[in-house]
């Protein structure tokens, strides 16, 4: 958490920062950072709201998830300042294969096959202060199928599928339908700024970014 403390503190767009974490790490990081500490509550999109509640925001507000200590802020604010460019409700990044293999050589992915290329979801999500509530009462059923491609093409509907199958399923096509599903206007990121999707959910993950850290210390 502390990687990533830091790098939302060297990016200029971040006015403040809240942490949803357990007591323990809070008590921790009190003391090494100017924070908004929250304790949390368990669910992730439960935590995400009472982050929320916490900072009240008035419009756009970034969300990150805590797992992802490769961040950096130059991969923040190219994520943000592409985001700017395009007027939406919900973005969110998604990084393509070459990118993620080019920088991290042997991570691990899922990675989606779109009619553009191959690509996996980041961990950064911008949302306007507004549709929050209405995206959070329909986003759990997606981010709990966000890893599984198949699964997230039945949510989003046949015509989805059979375009998945045949490789004609298009970035754009996944932003008209979520933005149907949710009723908000969604759009897709592209970055080239792999550490957005490097996450540690398992063992190798970490032992991953452990040697990832101590190659760039050296």
């Amino acid at each position: 958490i502390s990687y990533i403390i830091e790098a939302m503190q060297r990016t200029e767009a971040v006015e403040r920062i809240a942490v949803v974490a357990p007591p323990s790490a809070l008590g921790i990081l009190n003391k090494s950072y100017h924070i908004i500490p929250i304790v949390q509550k368990g669910a992730l999109l439960a935590n995400v709201q009472e982050g929320f509640k916490v900072l009240a925001p008035k419009g756009l507000f970034l969300v990150t998830t805590g797992d992802i200590p490769l961040i950096t802020p130059e991969a923040v604010n190219d994520f943000l300042e592409k985001s700017r460019a395009v007027e939406s409700d919900f973005y969110y990044p998604v990084v393509e294969r070459k990118s993620c293999e080019a920088a991290y050589p042997g991570v691990e992915r899922t990675f989606v096959r779109l009619k553009e290329g191959y690509f996996t979801g980041g961990n950064l999500f911008f949302v306007n202060a507004p549709v929050v509530e209405q995206l959070l009462s329909r986003v759990e059923v997606f981010f709990k199928y966000r890893k599984n491609p198949l699964k997230l093409a039945f949510l989003f509907g046949w015509l989805t599928i059979i375009k998945y199958f045949i490789g004609q399923l298009s970035v754009a096509d996944l932003e008209k339908r979520f933005s149907v599903l949710f009723g908000i206007r969604a759009k897709a990121i592209v970055s080239n700024f792999a550490a957005i999707a490097t996450d540690i959910d398992k063992l190798s993950d970490l032992e991953l970014v452990r040697l990832i850290m101590a190659r760039e210390q050296n």
